[in-house]
Order: structure tokens, then C-alpha cells, then sequence
């Protein structure tokens, strides 16, 4: 509409140099140095990017809630495994006579955590997502804020020359 162009994208390609962005207003205003081109862009994979990190902090504070609430369990099962200890296994009176050996402790079971499964959960995995995202967003902030400015700058500075050769033609 005269000196404004709206436009909306959808299932952009990947080369298209504008793909991040899904739409935006691209306005030409008179002003004392002549025509600027002003423009508004919009981006939902950017705005993914913003809204990621707060995402993986919201799973850092469960995962730290989550080893609050089950820190007495594992202190309830720690004992436990403590008085299993002090018990002592039944031997039968024929071993005791010729002197066998005290039968071993059983193996651990599939109650009981294995070697790999006894850390807390961290929350460190998610921080580092978070801290991902929010370099992702201020990334692609910056670099596609220029990559856009460059594009127009060129076509704009191109299009006089375009402009002349039509009329050539």
C-alpha cells in the first residue's frame, strides 16, 4: 500500500536469505536526507531462542526441588542399608562345625541403586542449554539484524541502476 509493504512467510526455504524472519513491515518515509527505509521484522524461531533459556531454568529449579524432596528418602534408605550391615547372615550348624566361612553379603538387587544411578540429579545439563539458547538468541539478534541491513543496503544502492536500465529498455 503506497510506501508500505507488509508481508508474511510461510515454510520459507532455506536459501532465501530472509528465512529467519516469518514477516514484517518494510516502510519508505521522506525525511530531510530523502527517502529511509524503515522496517519491522518478526522471527518465531528468534523468539524460540528467547523463550528456551527460561524454559531449561524452569527444569533446573525442578531438578533441584526434585533432590530436596527426595533427599530424606535416600537418608531413610542410607539407613536402612546401615542396619543391613550389622545383621548377620544365618550359617548353617554344620559349616559352623567344620569352620566354613561366613555366607557372602547377597549382590545388590534391583531395589537398590546401581553404581551409576546413586549421583543426585544436577541441574548443570540445563544450564548449559539455557546458556546455549541465550548465546543462540543474541547470535542470531545481532548477526541477522546486519545480514538484513547489508541485504537491503545492496539492493537499494543496486536498484538505481536497475531502474535506469528499464528505462533503456
Amino acid at each position: 500500500m503506497g510506501d508500505t509493504l507488509t508481508f508474511r512467510k510461510k515454510d520459507q526455504a532455506a536459501q532465501d536469505s530472509m528465512s529467519v524472519f516469518d514477516g514484517g513491515v518494510l516502510q519508505i518515509r521522506d525525511e530531510a536526507a530523502g527517502g529511509v527505509l524503515h522496517y519491522r521484522l518478526t522471527s518465531r524461531a528468534l523468539l524460540f531462542c528467547f523463550l528456551a533459556p527460561l524454559l531449561f531454568l524452569a527444569f533446573a529449579q525442578l531438578t533441584i526441588a526434585l533432590g530436596r524432596w527426595e533427599k530424606p528418602a535416600a537418608e531413610a534408605t542410607r539407613a536402612h542399608k546401615e542396619q543391613k550391615k550389622t545383621v548377620e547372615l544365618p550359617q548353617n550348624p554344620i559349616d559352623k562345625a567344620l569352620g566354613a566361612p561366613a555366607p557372602d553379603k547377597p549382590k545388590k538387587d534391583g531395589t537398590d541403586l546401581s553404581e551409576g544411578q546413586d549421583k543426585k540429579p544436577s541441574p548443570t545439563s540445563a544450564y548449559v542449554f539455557a546458556a546455549m539458547f541465550a548465546v543462540l538468541y543474541v547470535v542470531g539478534r545481532v548477526l541477522e539484524g546486519r545480514l538484513v541491513r547489508s541485504l537491503f543496503g545492496k539492493k537499494l544502492l543496486g536498484m538505481p541502476d536497475m531502474l535506469a536500465t528499464a528505462a533503456a529498455d
